[in-house]
């Protein structure tokens, strides 16, 4: 966010830059052609000459008088426009150091500009960056720094609306054994597999997550205890179908929110659930409160 408002604030200032190049562009014309029209009225007054509007104003003259006897026949007029000379010098200046602001301004509005690209580019990879650091990249799904960020979320919000939820704590029977009979690439194979299930067999608001090894958890809001076990039972049938290629079964332990409990209180009980369920013999669930579902 710093630095997007980074960006903003210099392509805001480089259009001030532009407005101002362009108000100086004016002004310096206005201020000339003022110093001209005062110069050209100044002469042509002091001269006693009435000039075309189009003539230049000299700054120096010399009237000779032609005369015969006493009688003037003609006048010899010479006028030097150094003045205009000198103006058209200065005007020349303007021009050009208007010029070099203006190009000056469009070098920095295209930094500015390729400097917004690559502030893009950087808030991409950021983001690409973040994604990572939040999934497994064996499944793909969240990983453990991602599900306690979720359950820390979603037992604040329990605790202002009091609606329901769930965590279902879940890890593959024997995968020890699994792994060196297997061997460990099969093992992998076999948690590609136990991803895939869940998230076929949980809803689409729910949120699943490896945390590590063979544990899974998946996180059910706006879901009441028996609509957990209905959720579970589903997940249980689907892992005994999966014998092929490596047969495999999954154990799960349940907990669901209560009023003033905590992101750690709620995942302990989980944890407790699904030891019990593991000694009573594996692939089936258990409850936190000791009921069999």
């Amino acid at each position: 966010m710093a630095t997007e408002s980074i960006t903003l604030a210099l392509i805001s200032a480089a259009s001030v830059l532009l407005c101002v190049v362009a108000w100086l562009t004016t002004r310096n014309l206005r201020r000339s052609l003022k110093l001209l029209a005062s110069e050209l009225m100044s002469d042509e007054s002091s001269s006693g000459l009435s000039l075309p509007s189009w003539t230049p104003s000299p700054v120096r003259e010399l009237a000779l008088a032609i005369r015969r006897r006493n009688e003037a026949l003609a006048a010899l007029v010479a006028r030097t426009h150094e003045r205009a000379e000198l103006l058209e010098a200065r005007l020349k200046r303007s021009d050009e150091m208007n010029d070099r602001l203006v190009d000056s301004a469009a070098q920095v509005v295209a930094c500015l500009h390729e400097l917004e690209s690559d502030n893009a580019k950087l808030l991409d990879a950021n983001r690409r960056l973040e994604k990572l650091a939040l999934t497994d990249p064996l499944t793909g799904l969240g990983n453990r720094r991602a599900f306690q960020e979720r359950l820390r979320r979603a037992v604040e919000a329990f605790s202002k609306s009091g609606r329901p939820m769930a965590l279902l704590m879940m890890d593959v029977d024997r995968f020890k054994r699994l792994n060196d009979r297997y061997g460990h690439s099969e093992g992998d194979s076999v948690l590609r597999r136990v991803a895939s299930s869940l998230k076929a067999n949980l809803r689409s608001g729910d949120f699943l997550a490896r945390l590590g090894g063979d544990e899974f958890a998946a996180l059910l809001v706006d879901a009441d205890l028996p609509t957990a076990i209905r959720i579970s039972e589903r997940v249980l049938e689907a892992s005994r179908e999966q014998t092929d290629p490596v047969p495999y079964t999954l154990s799960i332990g349940i907990a669901e929110s209560f009023p003033g409990c905590t992101a750690d209180q709620l995942t302990a009980y989980a944890d407790e659930a699904l030891y019990e369920a593991k000694r009573k013999g594996r692939s089936q669930m258990h409850t936190y409160d000791g009921s069999a579902a």
